[in-house]
C-alpha cells in the first residue's frame, strides 16, 4: 500500500453515516494509529466545518473536514541535544548499560523532545539511529519511569536489540530495585501477583485489579512482584523488589495496592498517605540497583550494580539518624 502524503493539507466533504472524528481519520489515513491521529486533534490540526475538532466530535454527512499538514509517523526522526551525556557503566559491541538519573525520560513522547535517554544515545552513537522498532525509541529495549533512576540496557545494534528483546520476553533478565515505602511491610518476603490494567480515565496511570469494583480500560495484564524487606523504620520500610514481569508502573502500583506506596509517589498515594509523607523528596523512591543476565555473545553471566543516588541515600541516612534520637 502506498503511503499517503501527510505533508500537505487535506480537505474534503464527508459523505456517509455519522462517525466519530478519530474513526473517520483512521479510515482516511490507513496505517496510522488512532492515538497518533487523536493527538493531531488535540494539537488543533483538524477542523470540522471550520471549527477545531475535539475528542468527542461527531462528523455528519456533508460536513467539511480539513487536516493541516503533519509529520507521518514513519518520517519521524529524533534529534540529539547539543551536548549528549550518558553515565555508561558497561559497554560491549552490541549494547551498553547506563545509570539513568531521575528526571530523564527513557524516550520522547514527541519527536521534537530532546532531553531523553534515546536522544542522548543517538547523539553519542549516531549509527544506532535506526536500531529497534520505533523511530522515537532507537536502541530502547526496556524502560524506566522518568523519576525512577538506575540501570538501563540500550542496544547499539539491531542484533543486540533482538537478542535483549528475546531475553526480556523469556524473562531471563533479573531486575532488582531498591524502594522506600510508607508503613511497615510484613512479612519479610511477599509475592504480589495482582493483575494490572490501564486506569479507566488517566492514560498515564495503572490500576491493580484487587477486586471486581476496580474500573479499568484495555487489556488485563499479568504481573508478578517479589518483595524482600531490607530494614524497617518507624513509619517506612526499605525494601528490595524483583519484577518478574515488566508492566508500566508495576512496582509503584503493586506496592500501593497493599497500602504501602512509595515515598514521594504523588500519583499512587491517597490523600492520607500524602499527608503522612513528610520526607521532601522531589521524586518517588525507586532505584534500579541490580541487573543480572547471560551475555548472548559470550555466554558469561553479567552482574551489574548501582548505588543509591545522593538524594535517596540522604533520605535513608536522615531517617536512621532520627531513629537514634
Amino acid at each position: 500500500m502506498t503511503k499517503q502524503k501527510t505533508d500537505i493539507k487535506h480537505q474534503w466533504t464527508y459523505d456517509g453515516a455519522s462517525l466519530r472524528l478519530d474513526q473517520l481519520l483512521a479510515k482516511k489515513f490507513h496505517g496510522i494509529s488512532r492515538s497518533y491521529l487523536q493527538n493531531l486533534i488535540h494539537e488543533q490540526k483538524v477542523r470540522v466545518n471550520g471549527a477545531f475538532g475535539k475528542k468527542g466530535t461527531v462528523v455528519h454527512d456533508q460536513d467539511v473536514v480539513s487536516v493541516d499538514p503533519f509529520t507521518h509517523p514513519n518520517d519521524r526522526v529524533i534529534s540529539s541535544p547539543n551536548e549528549p551525556v550518558l553515565h555508561i557503566v558497561a559497554e560491549k559491541e552490541h549494547y551498553l548499560v547506563i545509570d539513568k538519573p531521575a528526571g530523564l525520560p527513557t524516550h520522547p513522547n514527541d519527536f521534537q523532545d530532546l532531553q531523553c535517554v534515546a536522544n542522548h544515545f543517538i547523539g553519542l552513537y549516531p549509527d544506532s539511529l535506526h536500531v529497534g522498532e520505533d523511530a522515537l525509541r532507537p536502541g530502547i529495549v526496556h524502560r524506566l519511569d522518568t523519576y525512577t533512576s538506575g540501570l538501563l540496557i540500550v542496544a547499539k545494534t539491531q542484533e543486540g536489540f533482538k537478542a535483549f528483546r528475546q531475553l526480556f520476553d523469556q524473562r531471563n533478565i533479573q531486575k532488582t530495585y531498591q524502594a522506600l515505602v510508607l508503613g511497615n511491610v510484613y512479612p519479610d518476603d511477599i509475592e504480589i501477583d495482582t493483575p494490572l490494567a490501564h486506569h479507566h480515565k488517566n492514560p498515564r496511570k495503572m490500576v491493580a485489579l484487587i477486586d471486581d469494583r476496580v474500573e479499568y480500560r484495555s487489556k488485563i495484564r499479568e504481573a508478578k512482584t517479589m518483595v524482600h524487606v531490607r530494614e524497617r523504620f518507624d513509619q517506612t520500610t526499605w525494601i528490595d523488589v524483583k519484577t518478574l514481569t515488566g508492566r508500566m508502573h508495576q512496582v509503584r502500583v503493586h506496592m500501593a495496592s497493599i497500602d504501602h506506596p512509595l515515598v514521594g509517589d504523588q500519583v499512587y498515594q491517597n490523600q492520607r498517605q500524602k499527608q503522612q509523607d513528610q520526607y521532601g523528596l522531589g521524586r518517588h523512591f525507586l532505584h534500579a540497583s541490580k541487573l543480572v543476565f547471560i551475555d548472548p555473545w559470550t555466554g558469561l553471566e553479567i552482574i551489574l550494580r548501582s548505588n543509591l543516588p545522593f538524594e535517596l541515600q540522604q533520605c535513608i541516612d536522615t531517617i536512621k539518624k532520627q531513629a537514634m534520637v
